[in-house]
């Protein structure tokens, strides 16, 4: 996008931060339904037969959190719940399983007393009936995370923009779509700063940062992986 080479696109959450803070991108919504905008409020599952019945239960047991680059799996863990009982490392001990529905089944199987995940994706899983929903004790925590954000190029022609926000607006998904979307068919306007707060407060406190420096750093790796 910063190149001139993509115009329009839905990127994911950090890809999307450093798209408007790197490449100047213009936000335009994120998927929602009728009631509004949808987010992605960071959940820890326990199994529903377990003791533990909060947070400061977890002292001493063994979490799966995903893998170490995980937003929902891991980072927003970290960062939004201090206190007893919800330090990871210190007050209960860590393990990668490397996916979300790999963290869910450690969960499950008794692997694990708990596990940080994405919602979209527990809720795929168990859609999928590899595992059932009333199986698992749900925790919610604070914040809720915006899903991927379509955005622009910065220098998309006025009346162009206009013609591509009336679209992304006004369009419907087809009612097969949403099932797997978590019912949600359409794109709903956001107020990109306050809504991508939590995004930033979660890159902040572990270590990350949406620059420029940061951005070619992350495309340098990238490129040595593929060698």
């Amino acid at each position: 996008m910063r190149a001139g080479r993509m115009h329009l696109g839905t990127m994911p959450s950090g890809a999307a931060t450093f798209a408007l803070d790197v490449a100047g991108a213009t936000p335009l919504g994120i998927r929602g339904d009728a009631s509004g905008p949808q987010g992605d409020p960071p959940w820890l599952i326990i199994q529903s037969d377990r003791p533990s019945q909060k947070l400061a239960d977890l002292i001493g047991q063994r979490v799966a959190h995903t893998t170490p680059s995980s937003r929902l799996g891991n980072l927003a863990r970290r960062a939004l719940s201090p206190g007893a009982g919800r330090v990871p490392d210190r007050d209960h001990k860590v393990c990668f399983p490397g996916k979300h529905q790999d963290s869910v089944a450690a969960v499950a199987f008794g692997d694990r007393e708990a596990a940080p995940i994405a919602r979209d994706i527990m809720v795929r899983v168990a859609e999928r009936r590899i595992v059932k929903m009333q199986d698992f004790r749900i925790v919610r925590k604070r914040g809720n995370l915006p899903p991927g954000v379509l955005s622009t190029a910065h220098a998309l022609a006025p009346p162009l923009l206009r013609r591509v926000r009336e679209c992304a607006f006004n369009i419907r998904d087809p009612s097969a779509m949403p099932t797997g979307s978590q019912g949600a068919d359409r794109r709903c306007s956001i107020d990109i700063w306050k809504d991508r707060q939590i995004v930033r407060q979660v890159a902040e406190a572990s270590g990350q940062a949406y620059t420029r420096a940061a951005f070619d750093q992350k495309k340098v790796r990238a490129e040595a992986g593929r060698k």
